[in-house]
């Protein structure tokens, strides 16, 4: 795998804040980092499934989970002036055990405007 350049880890920066929000059980520090019309698709047994960043948001924590923590691997960044996407294996782990794995495209885009430097997950 190749380093990643500073712009690339800087579009990398809401996923993690995403993923502490999850961690957190915080769905406000979730929305303050997605556009809520933004999409997520992923593959669970053997079905595609997509909803809205906002459902995501709103989603039901496992109750009894002492711990939710969802990582992602070798991190394919495109970049193309103020918008960029990233596709990247992931795990998603409850209480420290694997309950799903494989490939995410965050989708479409990591909003990246150099203006006033937002970032947002879409």
């Amino acid at each position: 795998m190749n380093a990643l350049t500073p712009e690339e880890q800087a579009v990398l920066v809401p996923i993690q804040d995403l993923f502490d929000g999850i961690a957190k059980r915080d769905r406000d520090a979730m929305k303050r980092v997605v556009l809520p019309e933004g999409g997520a698709t992923i593959i669970r047994h053997n079905q595609i499934l997509h909803f809205t960043l906002e459902a995501l948001c709103e989603r039901s924590f496992p109750p009894d989970a002492l711990s939710l923590e969802e990582k992602i691997y070798d991190p394919l960044v495109r970049i193309d002036d103020n918008i960029a996407m990233v596709w990247a294996r992931y795990e998603f782990l409850i209480e420290s055990e694997t309950r799903s794995l494989g490939n995410r495209h965050y989708q479409s885009r990591f909003y990246h405007r150099k203006m006033d430097d937002c970032r947002r997950v879409r």
